[in-house]
């Protein structure tokens, strides 16, 4: 019943735009609804019916689904970096999309997903084994991205100070990773 009452009210608004709300109960109850749904904002402006569409439901749903991914992602390098793990390089592909780019310190590591394990072990090679502690992460659903600020410690370099930008496709797929790589200072 409450969705017929809403569908009639959105409706009612979006047939008579210059409905005149001036102190009458319809508008209080029009807005108590919707405004309960946070789905659109009615406001009386100049005695007129106004109505915003509200997107800060899309953007938390958004939002929740790439802190997941990103999340995902620093999992994933985290058990590809333990000294013995089941994990392999190649789990971190199924992350990305096909033509995934990295950039480390402005420097093109690699285009193409067929690319990042080999990079991967690449870097295994020069670092050992790893960890990841993440220190900040900034989702942003607008630019569809998360930035990630980790501290990096490794077995054989010094620990380092890694700020990544993860930039995702509509799928939620990893399409631009930008790492900015330093060395830890205590």
């Amino acid at each position: 019943m409450r969705n017929f009452i809403g569908s009639f009210l959105f409706l009612f608004i979006l047939i008579n735009p210059l409905i005149y709300l001036e102190h009458n109960h319809i508008g209080a109850l029009i807005n108590n609804y919707f405004r309960e749904t946070s789905v659109i904002e009615i406001q009386n402006v100049n005695d007129r019916l106004g109505v915003t569409i509200k997107e800060e439901n899309m953007s938390l749903l958004e939002k929740d689904a790439l802190t997941e991914v990103a999340n995902n992602y620093i999992t994933t390098l985290n058990q590809i970096g333990k000294k013995h793990s089941d994990y392999q390089s190649e789990d971190i592909t199924p992350l990305c999309s096909k033509n995934c780019k990295k950039v480390r310190n402005g420097k093109v590591l690699f285009e193409g997903k067929s690319f990042f394990a080999a990079q991967l072990d690449v870097g295994k090679e020069w670092l050992g084994s790893w960890s990841i502690d993440v220190q900040e992460m900034l989702i942003s659903p607008h630019n569809r991205s998360a930035v990630i600020h980790y501290k990096l410690a490794t077995e054989k370099e010094d620990n380092l100070v890694v700020i990544a930008i993860l930039h995702f496709d509509s799928n939620y797929l990893i399409n631009e990773i930008n790492e900015v790589h330093n060395k830890f200072e205590k």
